[in-house]
């Protein structure tokens, strides 16, 4: 049954129905047709908002990513120092991915085209950020180079979606203490990052 809706609910529902779709079927068994049933809208509706389905697929990805950034930041920022802002982090992303396992499954699955390549290097980025900051806490914070971060953030983001794309949203837990231990050792040294490996 179609029913009337402002044109900011309708979006709002066809990317709700896009993340449900996607998390059940993946992207490549969703239909414009099955969002549009699911919606409860009709197609001139879907194509008010979304020029194709990739469109869609890629504005319901973009959602998906500023709502766990907002849940990471807002944890991260109730910390004060460096080591603790990380683990605040990584609890939040982590805990983020295992209690919603449909948006983890979306997420893990990369739409297509540059847009969505955009998004996912602007986030990693944005950890890059976060991890480098981890220089400032060695005596001699230029003998590491921005790269060490871009690495340790491209590998905890390879390591998170793959035990998504496995479907092990349980076994995400597991994964605070050896990503921990992985980020802090460059900078906090071996016997800081076999803390945090022990850490509950």
């Amino acid at each position: 049954m179609k029913v009337s809706r402002s044109s900011g609910q309708e979006r709002q529902h066809v990317l709700e129905a896009f993340i449900a779709l996607v998390a059940e079927r993946g992207y490549g068994d969703t239909s414009v047709a099955a969002v549009v049933e699911r919606a409860g809208i009709d197609e001139a509706a879907f194509e008010r908002h979304f020029s194709a389905r990739e469109d869609s697929f890629v504005a319901a990805w973009e959602h998906l990513t500023l709502l766990y950034m907002q849940t990471v930041f807002a944890a991260y920022e109730t910390k004060d120092t460096w080591r603790e802002q990380m683990r605040a982090a990584g609890l939040a992303l982590i805990g983020y991915l295992a209690e919603h396992p449909d948006r983890a499954r979306v997420l893990a699955e990369m739409p297509p085209g540059p847009r969505a390549w955009a998004v996912l290097n602007r986030n990693i980025e944005t950890f890059v950020e976060i991890i480098d900051l981890g220089r400032q806490e060695m005596d001699d914070p230029d003998s590491l180079t921005r790269a060490t971060a871009e690495g340790l953030a491209g590998a905890v983001h390879e390591q998170l979606i793959s035990h998504v794309s496995r479907g092990e949203p349980e076994a995400l837990a597991t994964l605070v203490g050896p990503v921990m231990y992985m980020v802090v050792r460059p900078y906090l040294g071996d016997e800081v990052a076999l803390e945090e490996l022990q850490r509950p």
